[in-house]
């Protein structure tokens, strides 16, 4: 369930594009190996390290390596679940569904776990990417390394993105604190507890109450905030706002929500109160989102719970939201 969240956030608003004529495929993942040498980084909110590529800096937005100039990218994620429900998703038709098209993929062992290796191509605002994602596991968690490239760097930028994602190992660094990991702080409220499980995901804060799993009770309430990791095409924001609602996974929004100008922490945004309906539930539920822009992306924060519960904890989302601090 956490899984599919941080996928819609990780994937939304990516189209779909013709499939391109690129070496991403088998050939060139066999013949690949890991470079020799390099200092690994290790991200201890994920229990990874691996080894940058060349000309990468670490990133400040999310765990990984980032190349502002060719907006290229290495991601790390750990996500609870079992691996085998993660990667079930890893079909054509499911990364279809998420804007990207299947090149490529392949069994890989890593660390000593059951995993995949597979090569994508997707468009993102207008440019064409190729993408490499190794998604490896158990029973209880899964790993995400995630690479993307400009496909007209292919021969440039293909092979050293590779190079790194293979080069992920398991790493034992204590994790820091979650809000020290996202880098912004939520105030608790309603019950709601901080989730271990964020901040591995990315620079993410997760609450639900009393922290349990959310998976037994989906009507219980669920808040979220994260920082993205792009900026894609914001040139309305309003309507950017809007389109990420509606790509929210297994809800389905009703009727027209409410959106409203807000300022928080002195960035600008909407805050949105949507009615839903939910694939895996009979009655209906109340979506609370707020986006907040910055110079270098967004900040989203959702909140979630059914429609017995909504009077008390749309206003605690409203709380919540309204006590994000940067920094």
């Amino acid at each position: 369930m956490i899984a599919r969240i941080f996928a819609a956030l990780l994937f939304a608003g990516f189209s779909a594009i013709v499939l391109p004529d690129t070496g991403l495929g088998a050939d060139r993942a066999a013949s690949v190996q890991v470079a020799e040498g390099g200092a690994y980084v290790a991200f201890p909110a994920t229990g990874v390290r691996l080894r940058p590529p060349p000309g990468f800096e670490q990133a400040d937005r999310f765990h990984g390596f980032q190349q502002p100039t060719t907006g290229s990218s290495v991601m790390v994620t750990m996500m609870p679940g079992p691996y085998g429900q993660s990667v079930a998703g890893f079909t054509e038709e499911g990364l279809r569904k998420a804007g990207m098209l299947l090149v490529n993929k392949e069994p890989r062992t890593v660390a000593g776990f059951d995993g995949m290796l597979v090569a994508v191509a997707q468009l993102v605002s207008g440019v064409k990417f190729g993408k490499w994602l190794l998604v490896f596991g158990n029973d209880k968690q899964t790993y995400l390394v995630a690479a993307m490239f400009p496909l007209e760097l292919e021969q440039q930028l293909a092979d050293p993105l590779l190079q790194s994602v293979l080069s992920v190992e398991l790493d034992d660094t204590p994790p820091p604190d979650p809000t020290v990991a996202a880098g912004f702080r939520i105030e608790p409220s309603g019950g709601l507890e901080l989730m271990p499980q964020g901040a591995a995901m990315g620079k993410t804060l997760m609450y639900s109450l009393k922290a349990r799993p959310i998976s037994g009770d989906l009507g219980t309430p669920f808040f979220l905030a994260a920082i993205s990791h792009g900026q894609g095409d914001m040139r309305d924001r309003r309507g950017f706002a809007l389109q990420r609602l509606n790509n929210l996974p297994q809800v389905t929004v009703l009727g027209e929500p409410r959106v409203d100008k807000i300022k928080i922490d002195g960035l600008d945004g909407y805050e949105i109160h949507a009615r839903a309906r939910h694939e895996r539930m009979t009655g209906e539920v109340a979506l609370y989102q707020v986006m907040l822009f910055d110079d270098h992306g967004y900040f989203l924060m959702v909140g979630r719970v059914d429609q017995a519960r909504s009077a008390k904890y749309m206003k605690v989302f409203e709380k919540m939201a309204r006590s994000l601090k940067r920094g």
